[in-house]
């Protein structure tokens, strides 16, 4: 499914230049509130921090990012499928 919605992303204009923007791209298409919109560009950039610096990030930051911000994710698949369903 990710890779449809990345293929789909690819089609706006302008495209995405990163992870983080691509849930600007979609907010301004209107697909998902720009609530939503910017936590979920918030979680994208985590999430970079995560891979790109893993050494330096607290595990308890991360237990709670995840156990407050998961349900983000939870909302974001289903506008997604909701959307896009065949």
């Amino acid at each position: 499914m990710s890779r449809i919605i990345s293929l789909r992303l690819k089609s706006f204009d302008p495209p995405p230049r990163d992870y983080a923007d691509s849930f600007m791209v979609i907010q301004e298409q209107g697909i998902i509130s720009s609530d939503l919109g910017d936590r979920l560009r918030q979680m994208a950039k985590f999430r970079n921090r995560l891979v790109h610096l893993y050494g330096e990030i607290d595990n308890t930051y991360v237990y709670k990012y995840l156990q407050d911000d998961i349900k983000d994710t939870e909302e974001f698949k289903s506008i997604i499928i909701l959307r896009y369903k065949t």
